[in-house]
C-alpha cells in the first residue's frame, strides 16, 4: 500500500481539524512504507508502529491500545480523508453531548475521478442499519466514516482477529448496538479508492469477502433471523457479482 500511503497521510495532515494524533500501523510491509512515513514523523502528531505481518485486525487492535485521543476513527492506507472530514464529525459531538458515534458518507474514486457518493440513510434505527450492513444490497456506510468515542471503543472491544475480511463490518455492527446514541453527517467525509482489476480477480475478492460476511452474520444473528439474512445476502451477492463482471461500482 506504500504507493497510496503519501496521499492518505497528507489528507490527515492537511485536515482543517488540527488537534489529532495519527497512529501509522505497519503490518510487515515490504515496500517503501518506512521511507514514506519518515517524512511525516517530523510532525509530532504522527506516530509509527511496526509489526511482523499479522493482519489488519491485529494492527488495528494495537492502535486501539496505543491511542490516547478522545475520539477514534480508522483510515486504510489506500483511502484518504476529505479536508473537513474530521471536523464535520467532531462538531456533532460538541453539539450533542449524548452522542458517542457519528457516521458520515464517502466518495468512491479511481485515481482522481469520483465514481459515486454514498450517504448514510437518515431516519434509520440502529437495528435497521445493522440489518442493511449484514445483508443489504448496498452498504449503508463504511466503518471509516465512523468517528466514535474512546469510551464506546472500550465497551465494544477489539477487532475480531479470526476474520481476515469484513472485520470492519463486524466492528460496525457492534458499534451500532453498543452506542448510546448515534448521529448521521449527511455528506462524504472520506474517499475510498476503487481498484481496477481483471474480472476474475474482482470476483475472487467478492467471494472471499462474502464468505467472511456469512461468518459475521453467524456471529451477530441467531435463529430464523440469521437464516433469512443469509438467504437475502446470497440473493444480493449474485447481483453484485454480475455488476463486477460489468465493472460497475456497488460497494
Amino acid at each position: 500500500m506504500g504507493r497510496w500511503l503519501p496521499e492518505a497521510l497528507e489528507s490527515i495532515a492537511s485536515n482543517i481539524y488540527c488537534d489529532f494524533e495519527a497512529l501509522v500501523m505497519d503490518d510487515g510491509s515490504k515496500d517503501d512504507t518506512v521511507d514514506v512515513v519518515q517524512g511525516f514523523l517530523k510532525d509530532q502528531r504522527f506516530r509509527y508502529f511496526y509489526q511482523e505481518n499479522a493482519g489488519k485486525s491485529v494492527a488495528v487492535n494495537r492502535a486501539f491500545r496505543e491511542l490516547s485521543g478522545e475520539y477514534v476513527t480508522v483510515l486504510d492506507a489506500d483511502d484518504c480523508l476529505l479536508t473537513d472530514g474530521i471536523a464535520d464529525r467532531v462538531r456533532v459531538f460538541e453539539t450533542g453531548p449524548s452522542v458517542d458515534l457519528v457516521v458520515g458518507g464517502f466518495e468512491v474514486f479511481v485515481e482522481g475521478p469520483t465514481l459515486g457518493t454514498r450517504i448514510p440513510p437518515a431516519g434509520r434505527t440502529a437495528d435497521q442499519l445493522v440489518y442493511q450492513l449484514l445483508c443489504g444490497y448496498k452498504t449503508p456506510f463504511s466503518m471509516t466514516g465512523c468517528l466514535f468515542t474512546k469510551d464506546l471503543m472500550l465497551r465494544v472491544g477489539l477487532f475480531d482477529v479470526g476474520l481476515r475480511r469484513a472485520q470492519d463490518v463486524d466492528f460496525s455492527v457492534r458499534l451500532l448496538r453498543m452506542a448510546a446514541q448515534f448521529a448521521i453527517v449527511p455528506k462524504p467525509v472520506f474517499r475510498v479508492r476503487k481498484h481496477r482489476a481483471r474480472v476474475r480477480d474482482r470476483l475472487r475478492v467478492r467471494h472471499k469477502t462474502f464468505s467472511a460476511q456469512l461468518q459475521v452474520i453467524d456471529s451477530n444473528m441467531s435463529g430464523l433471523a440469521r437464516v433469512y439474512a443469509k438467504a437475502l445476502a446470497v440473493f444480493f451477492q449474485i447481483g453484485k457479482a454480475l455488476y463486477e463482471v460489468r465493472g460497475a461500482y456497488l460497494g
